[in-house]
């Protein structure tokens, strides 16, 4: 028997609908009986043989940033960094192939910056920064990678 062009609608209806409702009801029972966690590896900490190894969190790869040589850095813009006795703020891309930095030294003068300008080819083969020598990774708008070449 051939099912009319009304039934095939009513059919397609039904099913939807029913779609509809039991994504709602298993929506409502996990939002509603499934807490959240803050973080991924809160859902993994209860697994037997479960190992950290996202390494430091970026609030302590911003307290101790250098380090040994090969040790990358990340520069978040306008956020202060302390590398060593000294304190280094990236500003973020200029005109042309170039990004600013400024460098505090709180010993010789804390409220006063030294800006400098730096062209994104001679950075990727390396610069000195606060009497540490970096190459250039990569340059964002808003964040710089660095490599420590030398202490």
């Amino acid at each position: 028997m051939k099912i009319t062009r009304r039934r095939e609608g009513l059919l397609l209806a039904a099913l939807t609908m029913f779609g509809v409702v039991s994504f709602g009801v298993f929506h409502f029972f996990a939002f509603r009986f499934i807490t959240p966690a803050e973080d991924v590896r809160d859902y993994y900490a209860g697994v037997i043989g479960f190992e950290d190894t996202a390494g430091p969190s970026e609030a302590v790869v911003r307290a101790k940033p250098g380090g040994a040589i090969g040790a990358t850095l990340m520069l978040a813009r306008d956020e202060e960094v302390p590398i060593g006795e000294a304190v280094v703020i990236y500003r973020g891309p200029a005109s042309g192939n170039t990004f600013d930095i400024d460098v505090i030294i709180p010993a010789f003068d804390p409220q006063s910056p030294f800006h400098h300008r730096l062209s994104i080819a001679e950075a990727r083969k390396g610069f000195t920064l606060a009497r540490h020598s970096f190459r250039l990774l990569s340059a964002t708008r808003s964040i710089l990678h660095l490599e420590q070449i030398g202490g």
